[in-house]
């Protein structure tokens, strides 16, 4: 892995636009090194942290704190890097893109998180519009409204009443027979008016009401539905983040090591 004189010149385009943030251009650089060296060590680490818009490994323990929601990395470009890296540095590239999979998959996982949440507001928001409608099927009376349920065994009732109350005239007052008729097309007329009330009006109101108990309950359940996968999405985000934490120090010791030791083999060769 020695870098000499040369090398370190070559390198100087590629390493003056990684740190302008000029990335197409440093990648344009760095493959005109692995031109004339496909195995260079220091051009691919160039392209890996070009890969991800990143100046030195530092920056992913910055990203990393300051949450990677839109963390991206040119899978691509990583890969042909790992491809085109020497037996001995192979590990060394395929652990520096595992890092960019495993921030990448945290980003994913925030991301899923955020629409989640949106999909529940928007799902609770449906909750309360389709509550609002239900309610609306509510029989209104002076004082208050009455479920259509209620109002429906109610109104039965009442007609079994005025039936019960027409017998009990016509046999304890015994009216005649003109009156009795009158009597009769009355009570008949009011529990006509209840019952196609019922049928008519109230009925429907019913049906629609389930309707409305159905699609809330489902409702209601897919919310519950994407809490669990929130509850889930988080649990294994921070539990990968726990990872990266650890897998993203680690590296940069590691890096921060072999450049070093680079550096001290090129000043005792010169």
């Amino acid at each position: 892995m020695y870098v000499g004189y040369e090398e370190y010149q070559m390198l100087k385009p590629g390493d003056k636009n990684l740190s302008r943030k000029k990335y197409a251009e440093a990648i344009e650089a760095y493959k005109a090194v692995l031109a004339q060296n496909p195995h260079d060590f220091l051009a691919l680490r160039g392209l890996m942290l070009a890969a991800a818009k990143i100046r030195d490994p530092d920056e992913l323990s910055y990203i990393h704190s300051e949450g990677e929601e839109d963390f991206t990395y040119d899978f691509d470009l990583a890969i042909s890097v790992i491809e085109g890296a020497s037996e001995e540095d192979k590990k060394y590239f395929a652990d520096f893109e595992k890092i960019y999979s495993d921030m990448k998959r945290i980003s994913d996982s925030k991301v899923e998180i955020e629409s989640l949440g949106n999909d529940k507001t928007t799902n609770e928001a449906y909750i309360k519009h389709n509550e609002k409608l239900r309610r609306r099927q509510y029989v209104n009376h002076k004082m208050k409204s009455q479920h259509p349920k209620k109002e429906f065994i109610s109104n039965w009732i009442l007609c079994a009443m005025v039936l019960l109350c027409m017998i009990f005239m016509l046999i304890y007052f015994k009216p005649d027979a003109s009156m009795a008729v009158m009597l009769v097309v009355s009570f008949i007329l009011i529990i006509c008016g209840l019952a196609a009330f019922n049928i008519f009006y109230v009925y429907p109101r019913i049906n629609k009401v389930k309707e409305f108990d159905r699609t809330i309950a489902e409702l209601h359940l897919e919310s519950a539905e994407i809490d669990e996968k929130i509850k889930t999405c988080k649990a294994e985000a921070e539990k990968l983040s726990g990872v990266v934490d650890n897998s993203i120090e680690d590296f940069i010791k590691r890096d921060k090591q072999i450049l070093s030791d680079m550096r001290r083999e090129y000043l005792l060769n010169l």
